[in-house]
């Protein structure tokens, strides 16, 4: 869990990830609270990880690309602009992403360094862990 008064993970007995959604994802005045206070919140399930970026670049080495390694991204909040993907199964060039239509969906990496990135919106990022 994430204390929203001074931006730091804080231990919690129980945790849900239900809970956790909620302030990755709360909005206030109809923005993201993390991502505008400067943090990036990832959700780290048993097999699955989640994260959102908003108007930037996500890197992964070959390592973290594992071949086969399945990836999903959406766009979030509206339409995201500018998406590129490079070193997965299905790349992108600077696409317009829509909520409507999940283009990104069950994608994989190719074992080689990759990039995801958008210019102009945000993106939700679904990575099957290895």
């Amino acid at each position: 869990l994430i204390d929203t008064k001074t931006m730091q993970e804080k231990k919690a007995a129980h945790a849900y990830v239900s809970h956790s959604f909620n302030q990755f994802v709360k909005f206030k005045d109809e923005n993201l609270y993390l991502l505008n206070h400067g943090a990036r919140g990832t959700i780290w399930g048993d097999d699955m990880s989640v994260l959102l970026i908003r108007n930037e670049s996500l890197f992964f080495t070959a390592e973290e690309a594992e071949n086969g390694r399945r990836i999903s991204v959406f766009a979030f909040g509206g339409d995201a602009q500018g998406v590129t993907e490079k070193g997965l199964k299905y790349p992108l060039d600077h696409v317009t992403l829509k909520q409507e239509f999940p283009v990104g969906v069950s994608n994989e990496f190719t074992g080689q360094d990759a990039l995801v990135e958008v210019q102009n919106g945000m993106l939700l990022i679904c990575m099957e862990m290895k």
